[in-house]
């Protein structure tokens, strides 16, 4: 369920609402949207939202009631830290002028359509360390590996060391296309160079092993990967 919230925006609720039913409707999303006469009134309702809309002539940034829900946000984020995967942008505020304008519609259905698009560039992987909480960008990901009873993950530019399990880990980055060619790995498919016979090469040149018993699924789930990527 997607929660979106109106500030201040009684007079153009209606334009906003259709925008909003146009889009979410084709991407088959549910949603609800929640109106406030003011920006004090939202804060007092201590709810987080998806996204935000305010009327451009009620919003001021150096507003007491702003400033406050700004701090809200941040409250709420830290409340996040324990999920895995997470929204790289968790909430998208937007200004819209009063009356509406084609301006604004167009900025609203490009801000909706790109926020809630479900693509690994949107999504970070949100993992425990010995140094804290490490925010990393899913598509940076090169492979996963459990070795040592310790979960290793390599990045384009480096290497974490997390306290999480390989199950969890893979059950929430699967579906932006990561595999299992073995027990102890998960591979970024997009990242996949070169497949022969049990082993696979990475773009950055490291080896990975196929086992026997998951080469036949894995080849079929890298094949249908690049398949969908040529369409």
């Amino acid at each position: 369920m997607i929660k979106i919230a109106l500030c201040d925006c009684t007079k153009i609720k209606a334009e906003i609402s259709n925008v909003l039913a146009s889009i979410l409707t084709m991407r088959n999303k549910d949603y609800a949207i929640t109106l406030f006469d003011s920006i004090k009134n939202m804060n007092a309702k201590n709810e987080l939202f998806d996204v935000y809309i305010f009327n451009e002539n009620s919003h001021n940034m150096r507003d007491p009631s702003f400033l406050e829900f700004l701090q809200h946000l941040e409250d709420f984020k830290k409340k996040e830290k324990q999920k895995l995967l997470i929204p790289k942008n968790r909430n998208l505020m937007l200004i819209i002028s009063n009356p509406i304008t084609q301006d604004d519609i167009e900025l609203l259905s490009d801000s909706i359509n790109s926020h809630f698009s479900y693509d690994v560039s949107n999504f970070i992987l949100n993992v425990l360390t010995k140094n804290g909480y490490e925010y990393i960008p899913i598509s940076n990901i090169f492979y996963v590996e459990a070795a040592s009873r310790k979960v290793f993950i390599k990045t384009i530019t480096d290497e974490y060391i997390c306290s999480d399990n390989l199950k969890n880990i893979f059950e929430a980055i699967h579906a932006f296309g990561f595999e299992k060619p073995h027990n102890s790995y998960i591979v970024n498919l997009s990242m996949v160079a070169n497949i022969k016979g049990l082993e696979l090469e990475l773009r950055n040149n490291i080896e990975i092993p196929i086992s026997q018993k998951k080469a036949k699924e894995f080849k079929i789930a890298h094949k249908n990967f690049i398949d969908a990527r040529k369409a």
